[in-house]
């Protein structure tokens, strides 16, 4: 799935409660160096991710504090790529 074919019903059914401020937060993170395509790879294993989490709303939150608190965004998201689950699990419990 690319970012721009996410919709609301599918974070809905992933159980975000608030899922149109989850899809403007996932929308929202292309930027700074980081590019669509780049989110597009993330997209299938965060959203996973997300939505295994007890409060997807929350975690998602949290994700995006840490995409934006790290120095090289760009690199971070590429090295969770390259790590895959693991990495995604521990970013979504970070905050």
């Amino acid at each position: 799935m690319q970012l721009a074919e996410l919709t609301i019903s599918d974070l809905e059914e992933r159980g975000f409660k608030d899922a149109p401020r989850a899809h403007r937060i996932l929308v929202g993170l292309p930027g700074n160096g980081v590019d669509d395509e780049l989110i597009g790879e993330l997209l299938p294993s965060l959203l996973e991710a997300l939505s295994r989490h007890p409060d997807p709303d929350r975690a998602l939150v949290g994700f995006e504090r840490w995409s934006h608190s790290v120095t090289s965004r760009y690199t971070q998201l590429r090295q969770l790529l390259a790590w895959r689950q693991m990495s995604v699990f521990r970013c979504v419990d970070i905050h």
